[in-house]
């Protein structure tokens, strides 16, 4: 994974964009939304950002980017979990949330409890939850109940013959045992399959937590029974995808155009919550940072990353909100 963000951290060095702005006439198909640069000086002025670490991995491969456009501006991002951006904000140690779902409503209570007012919410791209399993599986799609059967106890299956998934089921397969394994509560993706695909029934008691989504994934592809979700950016050679029921019974890969038209059942949004009163003006380095964010050229970089950019109706209200 470092090296996935090394590399990819060069190529955003060698890109280079243009000097009015992120697009040309030869690239841009639309008006393109445009940065203004802000004069640089001597003290840098430090935007910290605390959270998912999905966030993070689309946030560190744009902030050297960003940084050298704004060079009096610092961008620090730590990771630790969705769960973990509010209390960032409450202790000051940060002044953005970055999230992989949208803020919980006790989340946002407690918030306003302790400043008064509400969280400002930005989506600045699209993500979704894919579904792993070992490439050597011979299943490729699950309904909603195989789902539920699989992640938690409701049932009891525990041998992936249990689905009765014939004819894709063979002796070998039919006694290999199921092996689930899970995010940390605090990521933002634990509480999300659960709410949406779980019905908020639980994961499995048998079920194994892994530390992070990258090593969830890689537990996958070892182990040949087993299966985990996690954004779809951590796909790897020895794991593949399982398409899943979607609201109107068709089945749906993570993939496009499914993810972007919400169509594939756990599409997201990925968020960063700001820290602002009500009646302010946004700070300089926050306002310079979302407009980066939401300007055509940087989305593109996020869809080359291998996430999907927020639709420009969202973008255009976005940055309507930010210039208020």
């Amino acid at each position: 994974m470092r090296l996935l963000l090394v590399l990819f951290s060069f190529f955003l060095a060698e890109l280079s964009y243009p000097d009015n702005g992120f697009w040309n006439e030869d690239t841009a198909t639309q008006a393109p939304i445009t940065l203004k640069n802000i004069s640089s000086n001597k003290n840098k002025h430090i935007i910290n950002i605390s959270g998912s670490t999905t966030v993070s991995n689309v946030l560190n491969l744009l902030a050297d980017k960003f940084e050298q456009n704004y060079k009096n501006i610092q961008v620090k991002i730590s990771g630790g979990g969705s769960s973990s951006a509010v209390r960032a904000m409450l202790d000051n140690s940060a002044t953005i949330g970055q999230m992989s779902r949208a803020m919980k409503q006790k989340e946002r209570d407690a918030f306003i409890k302790h400043y008064g007012y509400e969280p400002v919410e930005f989506k600045i791209a699209v993500d979704a939850l894919a579904v792993y399993v070992n490439k050597k599986n011979p299943v490729n799609k699950l309904t909603s109940t195989q789902l539920l059967d699989l992640f938690s106890d409701s049932h009891h299956i525990n041998y992936w013959g249990d689905l009765k998934l014939e004819p894709l089921m063979t002796p070998n397969w039919e006694k290999q045992l199921i092996q689930v394994y899970t995010l940390p509560k605090i990521a933002g993706a634990y509480s999300l399959f659960n709410k949406r695909m779980l019905k908020k029934a639980g994961y499995k008691i048998s079920a194994i937590t892994e530390p992070t989504s990258s090593s969830v994934v890689q537990s996958v592809g070892v182990n040949s029974g087993g299966i985990t979700f996690a954004s779809s950016f951590y796909k790897t050679r020895r794991t593949q995808f399982v398409a899943l029921e979607g609201k109107d019974g068709q089945f749906y890969e993570p993939v496009q155009p499914w993810i972007s038209s919400f169509k594939y059942p756990i599409s997201r949004y990925l968020y960063l919550y700001i820290n602002q009163k009500p009646g302010t003006i946004l700070a300089v380095k926050n306002k310079q940072l979302l407009e980066f964010l939401m300007a055509d050229a940087t989305q593109l970089l996020i869809k080359r990353a291998g996430f999907y950019s927020v639709s420009d109706k969202i973008r255009r209200q976005q940055l309507e909100r930010i210039n208020q």
